[in-house]
């Protein structure tokens, strides 16, 4: 906001410092200054003013803290009250119909002469970057730069039997304002209207209908306190602001309107004769003083240093406060214009400032290092994000929310939605709920990477938090889900590297009795329609369901335009942590070398691999070291339903060399077992 150096002067008995000097002290004490010009003869600061601080946005408050903080003494207005004559003029009818309206004041002038202003007054506004309109707009624009408070001037003439309704606007309503802008307006915006039209956008700018024109005889001169929140709402939903506007979104004193009323009357009374028919002010709830005890000995313990209790009285007495000192502690008066002011601490923080920060001392805290706890979360977050990194995934975060574009791209029934969080008050349609899972949000991202990465494959994982509505309440999990798109169309190839990731993943922790259950599996903190049937499984520890895995719904890939085959997982962190084992067992290396075998089989396509290596451990299970299965293949070569499984075995003894016939006679155990399925044929 812009504030002339001149016209702070006129507020403050004694001399003001230098410009330079001024800048200086506003910087440290006040507000930071944006820029400073020296322009005509005068210098302008455009002061950074804080949004909770209405009580500065007029010269007249900026004037008050510099007295207090160079200790002189303000000029005071000698106003005369607002005192009304006889006329034939009907009565103004102001009714008020809203509660965001905390005060709302205005005077009847009768006989004024529209005209120019006077030059001084011209040039006054041309300083602060207003335009000169003519001597009645000039005016409210002059008391509102000087006061801080918003006036607005009506022509009385204008207004249908001589009504004003304050309210709030029904939904689209429509009103051109004096700019010859036409607004259709949202439900709830504070608007004025007379007798059958809206006159006036309040807190923001006047009706053409009932402008101040060259013929205008009587004006209404209106002094408002409106809700700075509801009219910084409606800067946002109108996309449009006036100076006025800016100056209620800081929340004023509505103390101050009869003040504001008073000084432009004397103004305009300076021009010519001016004639108060009448006076309305509407003060349903008068804002009083509030009270707070506050204890000096804070201000050691907030600040570090050693400010007297005398400077400390004086600085909130030179700011308007009145300090009453009792026995344990000061009873501060807050001056009703000090909206901020409600707890001790920020009376701590205005002696503070004014004391001047640069004034204490730096010193290093002195406090005790005391080891850390160990978090058993974060070691096993951390242990994941490793091993998953490891295996080619890359951690992603997004954020927690999906919305409604999502519940169509997703498939959400009825059902599921009901057990969607909804946010009260979200950022948009596209924040609306609280996500119901991990694996959504990474769909969207691998939908983003297709169209730079089409032909590559992509791993993402993230680690966070789900939510769900219950029957108790909502309820929050903490999980780790991952997912694999594969640029080529192949569910079994997604499926068995999702597969082996997991294996990765959990024998990196040190579990190693995990297994897969895909009888009627249910999905871990998901929906059945995200996954593809009969392409899914469990993740188990004996009968404990630590998360699940599987290839997406085919409808879904199609919906997020995906040609490959995208399988995911996901892993319960509070579930797994204490499966999760630190031990770590080391061995000798062999001092006998070992022996390999190869072998294939050709089974039915729906044939589990880990049935056929149960049944090659439990036929040979001494001196077998290990199975690896290396290759699957299902193509021409195979007959239609089945698979070629490979097979790589190592046997090893930890005693001798081991001869090739006792290899030999080993491995023939494992042939003749799997040959006594009928449905499995060895491939020598």
């Amino acid at each position: 906001m812009l504030f002339s150096y001149n016209l702070l002067k006129e507020h403050i008995i004694g001399k003001l410092p230098s410009p330079q000097k001024l800048e200086e002290l506003l910087n440290m004490h006040i507000f930071e200054v944006e820029e400073k010009e020296q322009k005509n003869g005068d210098w302008i600061f455009n002061l950074a003013i804080l949004p909770h601080r209405g009580d500065t946005v007029g010269h007249r408050g900026i004037a008050r803290e510099l007295a207090a903080l160079l200790g002189c003494d303000m000029k005071q207005f000698f106003l005369k009250p607002l005192k009304t004559e006889k006329s034939e003029l009907a009565t103004l009818t102001i009714k008020v119909q809203s509660p965001l309206v905390y005060r709302y004041s205005a005077v009847v002038l009768e006989g004024v002469r529209i005209e120019k202003s006077p030059q001084w007054l011209k040039d006054r506004l041309a300083l602060l970057g207003f335009n000169s309109i003519n001597n009645v707009v000039d005016v409210t624009n002059y008391v509102m730069a000087e006061l801080g408070q918003p006036l607005h001037a009506f022509d009385y003439d204008t207004l249908n039997e001589h009504q004003m309704i304050v309210r709030e606007a029904k939904a689209e309503e429509r009103i051109e304002t004096l700019d010859d802008l036409n607004f259709k307006l949202p439900k709830g915006t504070l608007v004025i209207e007379d007798k059958n039209r809206l006159i006036d956008l309040a807190g923001m700018k006047g009706g053409k209908h009932s402008a101040i024109h060259k013929n205008t005889k009587n004006v209404v001169l209106q002094a408002a306190s409106f809700s700075g929140k509801h009219i910084y709402k409606t800067k946002k939903l109108l996309g449009y602001t006036t100076p006025a506007a800016d100056l209620y979104t800081h929340e004023l004193d509505p103390n101050a309107t009869l003040q504001a009323l008073e000084r432009a009357s004397e103004l305009l009374g300076k021009q010519g004769r001016v004639k108060i028919v009448q006076v309305v002010d509407i003060y349903p709830k008068k804002r009083i003083s509030q009270k707070l005890l506050f204890n000096p000995a804070l201000l050691k313990q907030y600040l570090g240093a050693s400010i007297p209790e005398i400077a400390a009285k004086q600085i909130l007495q030179r700011l308007g406060f009145q300090v009453k000192i009792k026995k344990s502690a000061w009873e501060v008066t807050v001056p009703p214009f000090r909206q901020d002011i409600t707890i001790p601490q920020d009376l701590i923080e205005e002696i503070g400032r004014m004391y001047g920060y640069e004034k204490i001392e730096p010193m290093f805290p002195i406090t005790s290092l005391l080891a850390s706890i160990e978090n058993p979360v974060v070691r096993l977050e951390e242990h994941l994000q490793n091993a998953l990194v490891e295996t080619g995934f890359t951690e992603t975060y997004s954020y927690s929310f999906i919305g409604e574009k999502d519940l169509k791209i997703f498939q959400y029934s009825t059902i599921d939605k009901a057990a969607l969080v909804e946010l009260q008050n979200p950022y948009s349609e596209d924040y609306k709920y609280l996500r119901p899972n991990l694996i959504e949000n990474l769909l969207k991202i691998v939908q983003e990477n297709t169209k730079r990465l089409a032909q590559k494959d992509i791993r993402v994982f993230e680690l966070g938090k789900v939510f769900k509505n219950t029957k108790g309440g909502v309820a929050e999990w903490h999980l780790v889900s991952g997912l694999l798109g594969l640029s080529q169309k192949d569910d079994q190839e997604a499926f068995i590297h999702i597969k082996g990731t997991v294996d990765f993943v959990l024998s990196s922790l040190g579990i190693t009795n995990a297994w897969y259950d895909n009888f009627e599996a249910s999905p871990l903190r998901s929906r059945s329609s995200l996954w593809h049937e009969k392409k899914e499984a469990e993740i188990k520890v004996g009968n404990q369901k630590i998360g699940f895995l599987g290839i997406i719904a085919p409808q879904i890939v199609s919906n997020i335009k995906y040609t490959g085959s995208i399988a995911a997982f996901t892993l319960d962190i509070n579930t797994l942590l204490p499966l999760m084992s630190q031990e770590k067992q080391y061995r000798s290396i062999p001092r006998f070398p070992a022996v390999y075998r190869d072998l294939a089989v050709l089974v039915p396509r729906e044939t589990k691999v880990v049935d056929i290596m149960n049944t090659m451990h439990a036929a040979a299970h001494k001196y077998l070291e290990n199975i690896d299965l290396f290759d699957m293949y299902v193509g021409d070569k195979i007959p239609d339903g089945q698979k070629n499984l490979a097979f790589h075995f190592v046997y090893q003894s930890p005693e001798r060399t081991l001869t090739a016939i006792e290899v030999d006679e080993l491995h023939q155990k494992i042939i003749k077992a799997l040959e006594e399925n009928p449905e499995w044929e060895v491939r020598k």
